[in-house]
């Protein structure tokens, strides 16, 4: 099984990337947590690992995944979150300038924009 998590890079979608894996492997077992935005990142985990569920997390996820999603009908998890904190918490994290977490941040929520008016988002 594979439960998918959409959201702006920060705390607040990586709290609710950790509470979706904890539930997940609640009720199924083991669950391996990937970080990736595209339906190629996801093949080649897939056939790297043994497990057989994943929390897939995504912050900006390309239009395979949100293809793939709409046209499966799937249900997913949006994490919507205000653009200025999630920039004010990823401008802080070392690797980051101002700069690069603006690009960042703006192109997540592109991405975000989209997937949220998908049928099988859920906020």
């Amino acid at each position: 099984m594979i439960f998918f998590s959409v959201g702006l890079p920060g705390r607040f979608a990586e709290w609710c990337d950790a509470v979706i894996s904890r539930l997940a492997q609640r009720a199924l077992g083991s669950v391996e947590v990937l970080s990736l935005n595209t339906l190629e990142e996801l093949a080649l985990a897939m056939i790297r690992t043994d497990a057989s569920h994943f929390v897939v997390c995504s912050r900006q996820p390309g239009g395979g995944v949100q293809t793939a999603l709409t046209q499966a009908g799937k249900r997913f998890i949006a994490v919507l979150d205000e653009p200025r904190i999630a920039l004010r918490d990823l401008a802080f994290r070392p690797g980051y300038d101002l700069v690069g977490a603006t690009r960042a941040v703006a192109s997540c929520c592109a991405a975000m924009l989209r997937c949220s008016s998908f049928a099988g988002a859920s906020y």
